[in-house]
Order: C-alpha cells, then sequence, then structure tokens
C-alpha cells in the first residue's frame, strides 16, 4: 500500500512538473509575439496555480485548517508573501 502512494505521489510531483515546465514553452510563443507582457503572463501563471490549489483544499475539505493557519500567523504570511513578490518581480 505505501508503495502505490509513493507511485502516485510521483506522478502527481511528475504532471506538476510536466504543467509548470510546460508554461515556459508557451511563454515563448506568447512572447515572441509579444501579444502578453511576461509579468501578465507570470502573475496569471501564478494565479492559475494558487486557484487549482484552492479547489484541491476545498475538495479535500482542508480549507478550515488554511483559514487558521492564515489568522494565527497572518504576518507571517504577509511577510513571506512580500519577499516572494519582492523576489520575483524586481528583476523585471
Amino acid at each position: 500500500m505505501m508503495q502505490n502512494k509513493s507511485l502516485l505521489g510521483f506522478f502527481y510531483g511528475l504532471g506538476s512538473v510536466i504543467l509548470w515546465g510546460s508554461f515556459y514553452i508557451v511563454g515563448r510563443v506568447l512572447f515572441g509575439n509579444h501579444t502578453v507582457a511576461p509579468v501578465f503572463f507570470t502573475f496569471l501563471r501564478f494565479f492559475l496555480a494558487s486557484l487549482f490549489l484552492l479547489i484541491v483544499l476545498a475538495v479535500q475539505g482542508k480549507l478550515p485548517e488554511i483559514k487558521r493557519a492564515l489568522q494565527q500567523d497572518f504576518w507571517l504570511f504577509f511577510w513571506l508573501f512580500a519577499q516572494a513578490f519582492a523576489g520575483h518581480f524586481i528583476p523585471y
């Protein structure tokens, strides 16, 4: 049973790598035509990933745990978000 869960986790990870990595190719096509700004495309990428994760958490019934964690450690989450946002968008 444990081997099946490990294998399932491996395929989930592989799927996320393939999907996340395919954005690079799609981005190259879009940037080559100058139809989408790189910053907007990056925002869209993270927004869609966050939306997908929220849907998965809602299906699993774990949203109350996320809400409780955000309430208890709001400033920690805010500080981590600010660092990630600045670290990602400053090079642009």
